[in-house]
């Protein structure tokens, strides 16, 4: 249960709030990344997001620490999300190797 403990600590989805920010975070860069196809659909739930709360989702990132992997989800492949934009400037697979880095964003018009 420990790994899924430090997933959750830094995940990431390429769906962007309006006025966001990149940060570092405390989370060690993984050395290592897998990314997994899944259907659209299913999606959400391995994701563990709300569908009404982002209904463009691309992708997700789970950086765990221990081992140093990262496991990306996307109903895309890795080569379509290479060419995909994210919706801040860079490519859906650009976004979630920053997330597979350590970095975080967050909402800048919230508090």
């Amino acid at each position: 249960m420990r790994p899924l403990f430090y997933a959750m600590l830094l995940s990431g989805c390429a769906v962007l709030p309006p006025d966001y920010q990149w940060h570092r975070t405390s989370m060690l860069p993984a050395t290592s990344y897998e990314w997994t196809v899944v259907k659209r659909d299913d999606l959400y739930k391995v994701c563990g997001i709300n569908p009404p709360a982002m209904p463009a989702l691309g992708a997700c990132a789970f950086n765990l620490q221990q081992p140093r992997r990262c496991y990306v989800y996307s109903h895309l492949t890795e080569e379509q999300a290479k060419r995909e934009f994210s919706g801040d400037g860079e490519s859906l697979w650009d976004h979630e190797m920053k997330h597979c880095a350590g970095w975080a964003h967050q909402d800048r018009s919230k508090p």
